[in-house]
């Protein structure tokens, strides 16, 4: 048994390229180099059987939501499915889209991940885009072609809005401001609506569902006495939590002892899955947490065996499996 990785990144030229001609990355991190070597370097090292790779923040809302963006996403689509193809055995893919804002881009470019070129086993979608979180009005279009095919959603934080913009003068957001934007957007689709219309979609969120797990009861409890109204859609305590218990969630630089604690207690241990953040996270920082999962599994016998690498890896194996996607390591 061993892992599969469903929050690793990749790098191409076209990406970087388009980041440097936008002047970086927007939240401060710098881009990293990736190549397929690295790559397949980093897994065998880390234990990753298959990884799932996708393009990260700020993605192709880089190049805008016109023309521009949506050529971005084509070539980065073209350009990561090669990849893939070339290295069928131990990667797969989640596809780009557009900025959500260019609503038209989004769709076609859906119709051409799904039906035309039929090679990614999902899509990596950024938390937000210009200042739409993403069960805005807006993006039902979106969602439901999602829903038409049945996708897998992986929700990635990205760079927002918020002032002072950067903590201490000029840490990076990703550092702390992330796991609050991904908190944000499934708040969001939970309260609007959004994600219970979305039966057939299944979500994965980042990094543990950023603070999620901490602030359920915070998000549910004023429902007790009245939905929450949004765009005429009345969401219900019972339409959240049943919501709520949908999400799937990596471990991606998430696996200290309080938050595996938080994740078990919150009832995700059959939704939860294994993630690195290759190249964007130190390979110290990597290998602290991979360090830290195998601690407390080591150390709770009997919640141990809740999150083992043998569970995660049967809920990676189950949740593609359930879209009709086999991604079963083979030995």
């Amino acid at each position: 048994m061993a892992y599969i990785d469903t929050h690793i990144h990749v790098v191409t030229k076209s990406y970087s390229d388009a980041i440097e001609a936008a002047g970086g990355d927007p939240s401060g991190y710098p881009v990293p180099s990736w190549s397929v070597e690295s790559c397949l370097k980093f897994m065998n090292e880390i234990g990753d059987q298959r990884a799932i790779l996708s393009v990260t923040a700020p993605g192709p809302s880089i190049a805008g939501s016109g023309a521009e963006g949506r050529i971005l996403t084509r070539t980065l689509n073209d350009e990561v499915g090669t990849i893939v193809t070339n290295n069928s055995d131990r990667l797969s893919f989640f596809a780009s889209t557009p900025d959500w804002t260019d609503v038209q881009g989004t769709l076609d470019e859906l119709d051409y991940i799904f039906a035309t070129q039929k090679k990614a086993v999902g899509v990596v979608v950024m938390s937000i885009y210009s200042g739409r979180l993403l069960g805005d009005s807006m993006f039902r279009p979106i969602w439901k072609k999602l829903n038409d095919y049945k996708a897998i959603v992986f929700i990635h934080p990205t760079w927002y809005e918020i002032t002072p913009m950067n903590v201490a003068g000029h840490l990076a957001q990703p550092i702390i401001d992330y796991p609050f934007g991904t908190t944000r957007a499934a708040a969001d689709l939970l309260l609007t609506g959004r994600f219970n219309e979305c039966p057939e979609v299944d979500i994965i969120l980042s990094h543990a569902g950023g603070v999620l797990p901490y602030l359920a009861t915070r998000l549910a409890g004023p429902l007790l006495g009245n939905p929450f109204e949004y765009d005429g859609h009345n969401t219900t305590f019972a339409q959240l939590g049943r919501n709520l218990n949908r999400f799937y969630m990596d471990l991606a630089l998430s696996a200290s002892a309080p938050q595996l604690e938080a994740l078990i207690a919150f009832g995700a241990t059959n939704r939860l899955l294994f993630g690195t953040d290759f190249p964007y996270a130190a390979d110290s920082s990597i290998k602290l947490n991979t360090g830290l999962l195998k601690t407390y599994i080591a150390t709770n016998r009997f919640k141990g065996k809740l999150i083992n690498e043998a569970k995660l890896t049967r809920n990676a194996v189950s949740l593609f499996e359930k879209h009709g996607i086999d991604i079963n390591p083979k030995p």
